[in-house]
């Protein structure tokens, strides 16, 4: 998330906005919010079997945790580019981003 909050003005420069979601309690995802800086929204508190479901991504019962999910939509909320990651390897990344938004 660091990375994009030090590249959001390029992303709003091709016109994008930037949420992040989380299963995080509302209290863990303000930590994170304050010790990295983000000045992009951050929702808190999903539920990862629910989106999970919606949206296809990988969880961890066990954790009740959801994979790194991410997602370029266009205006009208379809999805234009989805990635599915259960590891560091094969996220999206900023540039990944900017190279399509541009």
């Amino acid at each position: 998330m660091a990375d994009y909050q030090s590249r959001l003005g390029e992303l709003e420069a091709c016109n994008a906005r930037l949420i992040a979601a989380s299963v995080d309690s509302e209290e863990d995802a303000q930590s994170l919010v304050e010790m990295l800086g983000l000045t992009f929204s951050v929702g808190y508190g999903l539920d990862f079997m629910d989106f999970a479901q919606k949206t296809g991504a990988f969880y961890e019962v066990r954790r009740s945790i959801i994979h790194a999910t991410s997602f370029i939509l266009r205006r009208d909320g379809t999805v234009a580019h989805a990635v599915y990651a259960t590891g560091p390897i094969g996220r999206l990344t900023v540039d990944d981003c900017i190279r399509m938004l541009g």
